[in-house]
């Protein structure tokens, strides 16, 4: 999941890569429907630079949209096929802004961390 220059709406992607033959079934989908063709950006089959093959398919969807999407890949190496669901990350629904907020928080706790160790230290409670 990613944001796009529009706030207000999110990319998905899926990647399938490494595999071999070139053959491939990728489907985004929205409530387990494949999403139509000329809703959907993809890269076509592309060569690794190991023979294997890689394909990424991508969706534009409102940043708000409750439905469950999921990429569905079938491919003759695989007992069946895989079926991987977006969720909202730690059940939070991400704007484009939550990146700065994550930053500024990990800023902070790298900041609090080094006054811990600077106030341990200065009580003489690690070892110099």
């Amino acid at each position: 999941m990613k944001s796009v220059k529009n706030p207000s709406k999110l990319n998905l992607s899926c990647l399938a890569t490494g595999f071999y033959p070139k053959d491939v079934k990728m489907s985004l989908r929205k409530f387990n429907t494949e999403i139509p063709d000329h809703l959907i950006t993809s890269s076509a089959v592309r060569p690794n630079d190991d023979g294997t093959y890689q394909l990424r398919k991508s969706v534009e969807i409102s940043g708000d949209d409750p439905a469950d999407y999921d990429c569905y890949v079938s491919h003759s190496s695989l007992t069946e096929p895989v079926m991987k669901k977006w969720e909202d990350p730690g059940g939070v629904n991400v704007t484009p802004n939550m990146t700065f907020v994550w930053s500024i928080g990990l800023v902070f706790l790298v900041l609090l961390l080094f006054l811990v160790v600077c106030v341990l230290k200065k009580k003489g409670t690690i070892c110099e």
